[in-house]
C-alpha cells in the first residue's frame, strides 16, 4: 500500500517501548500493530487496512481493533465488552453469525480491543502512553481504558479479519 511501511520491531523490551522505538524511527499518523502468528486475511476483508485506519481516525475515536479468528473462522477475540453486558459469548461463533444484535456483522464500540491487530492515531497514543503496560492485550485494554477516560471511543470492525497462525495469549487481563 501507499505510504505504508511494515516496521518489524525487535530487542528485550515492553510492547508500549517498542511502539515508541517504531513511531520514532518512522513518524507516522496511525500505528497499526499486529502481532507475530497473526496473518491479516485480505480474501477475505481486502480493504482491512483502510478500515482500521478509517476508524482509527474517525472523530472522536480511540483505539480501532479487528476480528481475529481460528483458520477455520472460528471467532477468538471480537472486541471486549466490560462488563460483560451480553448474555451470549462472541467467542466461538463463527465469524459472519447472526447475533441478537448482529455484533459479528457491523462496526460497532466496544469497551477494550487488544493491540494485538489494532490501529490507534499517534496523538491518542501519546496520550494513553503514560497508563500503557504489559504486552498484546494488557496494554490494548490500557490503552483502551485511558482513551475511554478522556472521552474517545474504542471502535471494532468485522471489515478487518485476521486469523492466528501461531500461538498467542488472548487471556483478558487481571
Amino acid at each position: 500500500r501507499r505510504g505504508w511501511r511494515l516496521v518489524p520491531v525487535v530487542g528485550g523490551f515492553g510492547l508500549a517501548d517498542a511502539i515508541d522505538q517504531s513511531l520514532t524511527a518512522y513518524p507516522a499518523d496511525v500505528l497499526v500493530s499486529v502481532a507475530p502468528g497473526i496473518v491479516a486475511r485480505p480474501d477475505l476483508t481486502p480493504d482491512w487496512l483502510d478500515s482500521l485506519v478509517g476508524l482509527a481516525t474517525s472523530k472522536g475515536a480511540g483505539v480501532a481493533g479487528g476480528l481475529l479468528c481460528d483458520p477455520d473462522g472460528t471467532v477468538i477475540h471480537a472486541g471486549w465488552e466490560l462488563p460483560d453486558y451480553r448474555s451470549y459469548p462472541l467467542e466461538g461463533r463463527q465469524a459472519g453469525d447472526a447475533t441478537v444484535g448482529h455484533d459479528l456483522l457491523i462496526e460497532r464500540e466496544t469497551s477494550q480491543v487488544s493491540l494485538a491487530l489494532a490501529a490507534v492515531t499517534r496523538r491518542q497514543w501519546e496520550e494513553a502512553r503514560p497508563s500503557v503496560r504489559g504486552w498484546w492485550h494488557e496494554a490494548g485494554a490500557t490503552t483502551s481504558g485511558a482513551l475511554s477516560y478522556v472521552g474517545a471511543r474504542n471502535l471494532w470492525t468485522p471489515y478487518a479479519r485476521f486469523d492466528r497462525c501461531a500461538p498467542v495469549s488472548f487471556e483478558l487481563p487481571g
